[in-house]
């Protein structure tokens, strides 16, 4: 078994936490560093809502 010295794990697909971490947003961050949160953030929903919907398209 491989050992995670950074204990990184994905948060959304192709997200890990410590990308997340590093943004260090602030009010005055840059655009690009919002908009980079922003995809995270989105990915990370998506992770929830997507298998919900399914479900509820589904139902009976």
């Amino acid at each position: 078994m491989s050992t995670n010295p950074h204990n990184e794990f994905e948060i959304a697909p192709g997200v890990k936490n410590t990308d997340w971490q590093a943004l260090k947003l602030s009010p005055q961050s840059d655009v690009g560093a919002w908009q980079e949160a922003t995809t995270m953030f989105r990915k990370r929903m998506e992770r929830f809502t997507k298998p919900a919907r399914a479900l509820m398209k589904h139902h009976d």
